[in-house]
């Protein structure tokens, strides 16, 4: 089954989303961000996406 990210970067927080091509979220994540400086934000966005992944496996 194929499966997309998407994932939805704003100022106070990051939202990540495993969902089907039928558009049926299938998990989803959200944490806090700090959208002040781009390196941490980078790491952020990284983190929530293993963390989806890790979380659906």
């Amino acid at each position: 089954m194929k499966k997309l990210i998407g994932v939805d970067i704003g100022g106070t927080k990051v939202a990540v989303g495993l969902i089907d091509l039928s558009g049926a979220v299938l998990e989803e994540l959200i944490v806090a961000s700090d959208g002040r400086n781009r390196e941490p934000m980078f790491e952020i966005v990284v983190d929530a996406i293993r963390s989806l992944l890790k979380k659906s496996v």
